[in-house]
């Protein structure tokens, strides 16, 4: 057995699978919702809880590592932890305390490993890609099954929820979030080529949509493909946006560490899709942590 510890810290969660490298099969996937980004958008600190809830987590991960036989870890920060102005305090204190170290990437190498990901798990070549994290959303358009162009913007579900929406989701605050993601779609120019594509999305709130498509067919596990069209998709947005905060754990497919993030965090898809006049979405869990998985099983 030789198996390999890939885990993805995100702003909003941090995600675990173990790989093992000698067939490059997935053997066990894990996540934690920690919040990470909660209360930094003001200046950049990663607050003293999300830090103590990440630890727990990854003490956690160390529990099911030594259980499952890893003999090695490859451990990356995105968003958040990229932002931070205590970045160094911080990977000091997790490795201290958890004995894990975590490299940060920047926003192009997210792109590309999201890239990787996808591409590994589906057979769409051309499409846009949109991973919608807590703190940053990473964009990026496939042609021929080839990576043309991305784009990372430091904003995601977490901080447009903070940003926005901390005096509550009223109809001039959700107009102003999607005036600003607006902004931020038309100014990445080579989106224009991408007319009528399909949307690829990726992240916890674009895989909500399937999640809730898929719950009248029971319990959802992990999501190869699953598209949905372009109607269904704007109607689940309407639908949460007409809910309370705290009614939307009501809905199946929605978790509870999403209830307060999830009208902020499928703006960007909404918006995306409108943009691109995409007739409909198609979601998977691929991501990240499966580019990670297909460089480093391509070195052994």
């Amino acid at each position: 057995m030789n198996n390999t510890a890939i885990i993805d810290l995100g702003s909003n969660s941090v995600r675990m699978s173990i790989v093992d490298r000698d067939s490059g099969k997935t053997v066990l996937q894990t996540k934690r919702a920690i919040k990470l980004s909660e209360g930094m958008n003001s200046d950049m600190i990663l607050r003293t809880e999300p830090i103590r809830r990440c630890a727990i987590a990854l003490l956690e991960f160390s529990d099911i590592m030594r259980k499952a036989g890893v003999t090695s870890v490859f451990a990356v920060a995105t968003a958040a932890v990229r932002k931070a102005k205590n970045q160094a305090e911080f990977l000091e204190q997790i490795k201290r305390e958890t004995g894990i170290e975590i490299r940060v990437i920047d926003g192009k190498t997210e792109s590309e490993l999201d890239f990787l990901g996808v591409m590994s798990k589906t057979d769409i070549k051309d499409a846009v890609i949109l991973d919608t994290g807590g703190g940053s959303m990473e964009i990026i358009g496939a042609r021929d099954g080839k990576m043309i162009d991305c784009e990372s913007i430091q904003i995601g579900s977490r901080s447009i929820k903070e940003l926005f929406f901390e005096g509550g989701e009223t109809e001039e605050s959700r107009d102003r979030a999607k005036r600003e993601v607006k902004r931020i779609m038309d100014g990445i120019k080579w989106l224009d080529e991408f007319s009528g594509v399909p949307v690829i999305g990726i992240g916890g709130c674009n895989r909500t949509v399937a999640r809730i498509c898929m719950e009248g067919g029971g319990k959802v596990g992990y999501i190869e493909s699953y598209e949905a069209d372009r109607k269904k998709v704007f109607e689940i947005f309407d639908l949460i946006g007409k809910c309370e905060v705290s009614e939307r754990g009501n809905i199946k497919g929605i978790t509870p560490d999403r209830t307060d993030i999830i009208y902020g965090g499928l703006l960007p898809l909404i918006v995306l899709m409108e943009k691109l006049s995409s007739g409909s979405l198609v979601v998977t869990d691929a991501g990240l942590r499966d580019g990670i998985a297909e460089k480093i099983c391509k070195k052994c």
